[in-house]
């Protein structure tokens, strides 16, 4: 049927998509094996975000001083949100007095390092957000673990 040179052209072309065709499965093997290794640690980090959210929810709100309080403890994918509110302070007064550079200076000195010694807080994004009296966000800024160590 067919002559000896095209049965062997014909087997080396089946033997080249066969090889091509494990590559492949390698190549998509792998890529998925990272990607359930992926998965797996971006669960894990988000379950110590969430457990420790939790943990601080349960201890929360505080006063942490006379006209500081914090509120409570977001979190999401690789971030977690700290919430404060000013019982002192309206938007307004805020804004006209200027006080932005002080009630930032004041909040980063509240903020310990120990936040940031965990293994899982590595590259975690956490963002502090602080509220005035009168329900409105007045300061918003964020911090990576790397600052802590500047």
């Amino acid at each position: 049927m067919f002559s000896e040179k095209e049965s062997r052209t014909g087997t080396k072309l089946h033997i080249l998509i066969l090889m091509l065709c494990l590559n492949l499965c390698t190549v998509l093997f792998t890529s998925c094996t990272i990607s359930e290794k992926e998965n797996e640690e971006t669960e894990k980090l988000y379950r110590a975000l969430e457990y420790q959210a939790a943990s601080l929810n349960n201890v929360l709100p505080q006063k942490l001083d006379l006209n500081t309080h914090f509120d409570s403890v977001g979190f999401g994918s690789n971030q977690l949100r700290y919430y404060y509110s000013l019982s002192n302070l309206s938007e307004k007064d805020f804004l006209e007095r200027e006080l932005r550079d002080s009630l930032y200076a004041e909040a980063v000195d509240r903020i310990p390092c120990t936040l940031w010694r965990p293994v899982y807080m590595q590259g975690v994004e956490v963002t502090f957000n602080y509220y005035s009296s009168d329900g409105k966000r007045i300061l918003h800024f964020v911090r990576q673990g790397e600052a802590c160590y500047q």
